[in-house]
């Protein structure tokens, strides 16, 4: 039984599942890009079956999800350019494939960690953690 292969979404299709998640970008060039890819026989997704648009779909919200747990909760005027540019809209996500990358968000949701660490970086609390580490050893 030969698998289902998942259609090319159409344009409007493709721009109303974008949109929620991050419109900004060349949306038309985005699906052209988008049209490309899907065209080509050798490209996978991450278990070796034919990629499409559901799977990379799934990626570029995992990807926003991950941006928006590490820096979403900050004011965006203070965000570093490195930390702003981090966050790629559709045609960057496509041109670049990050969509073999993995995305992982950490248990737990930005209020919950919000509410049990403050507002400081995990790299500020992890050096936090070893100074307190450090000072026990010695006494």
């Amino acid at each position: 039984m030969p698998d289902f292969i998942e259609a090319i979404p159409t344009k409007e299709q493709f721009k109303a599942d974008v949109f929620p998640i991050f419109p900004d970008g060349d949306l038309n060039s985005a699906y052209n890009e988008l049209v490309r890819l899907l065209e080509i026989p050798d490209k996978k997704d991450d278990k070796g079956r034919p990629l499409v648009w559901s799977y990379i779909l799934m990626k570029f919200k995992k990807h926003h999800d991950q941006w928006n747990f590490l820096y979403g909760q900050r004011d965006q005027k203070y965000l570093k350019d490195r930390d702003r540019d981090k966050r790629q809209d559709i045609y960057d996500f496509l041109n670049k494939e990050l969509w073999v990358r993995e995305y992982e968000v950490h248990k737990g949701s930005a209020e919950r960690n919000n509410y049990l660490f403050g507002k400081l970086p995990l790299n500020n609390l992890m050096a936090q953690l070893q100074n307190f580490r450090d000072g026990q050893k010695k006494a």
